[in-house]
């Protein structure tokens, strides 16, 4: 009777082990290294959608509100106070508005395609949703309501009340455009704060993508 090698069995047996663990090995680590590279350019426009919308807010839409504001002050002071000088002048530079919102392409798909999981961070995931569904929703409200106050109350009144032809500006120390205006101004204010917190809150989530940016390198 033809004796077993055991030893010759054993070493097959264990090497068709080694080749499958291998080939996992390999197959796992590939995927691995998908994953990262896809997370990371996921991390990277995230992060350019952010400066970006901080770009526009800090070099842009700050400077021109604030300065609607300004002019908004010095028009509810001289109606106050019945002065006429420069009002006509002053109420044509604080009414014009300009409104902006975060672009959230890179949310929007990776939400729909389900790769916004990619992110392994939840804390991260949760202040990027709350970022772009509730901040810059809000920010656009804000500036949506800005809008449809002036078009419905404040040009209406102005069209009907306003000599544009004689700039006459005696009708514009008027109380309900006074009282307009207080509003329109807070309105401006609101929006403003919430610009302000979008900024701020976009140099935090940058901050925290770099994190997790760094963990998969």
């Amino acid at each position: 009777m033809k004796q077993v090698n055991w030893f010759d069995h054993l070493f097959n047996f264990l090497a068709v082990i080694l080749g499958v663990s291998l080939a996992f090995y390999v197959n796992s680590s590939a995927e691995k290294r998908r994953l990262n590279t896809e997370t990371t350019q996921i991390i990277n426009s995230f992060s350019e959608e952010l400066s970006r919308d901080r770009g526009v807010y800090e070099r842009y839409q700050l400077i021109e509100n604030r300065k609607r504001l300004e002019y908004l002050d010095r028009v509810i002071n001289l109606i106050s106070n019945k002065e006429t000088d420069s009002l006509a002048y002053l109420v044509r530079q604080a009414l014009p508005f300009t409104n902006y919102a975060p672009q959230a392409v890179t949310f929007n798909s990776t939400s729909a395609t389900g790769k916004f999981d990619l992110l392994s961070d939840y804390d991260l995931r949760m202040s990027l949703a709350t970022y772009y569904t509730v901040t810059a929703k809000e920010a656009e409200y804000r500036g949506r309501g800005q809008v449809e106050f002036y078009s419905d109350r404040i040009l209406p009144w102005l069209l009907a009340n306003t000599d544009f032809i004689g700039q006459e500006p005696s009708s514009l120390l008027d109380r309900e455009f006074l009282n307009m205006l207080i509003i329109y101004r807070d309105l401006i204010y609101n929006k403003i704060r919430q610009y302000e917190a979008l900024a701020e809150r976009s140099i935090i989530l940058e901050a925290e993508l770099d994190t997790l940016k760094r963990t998969l390198q």
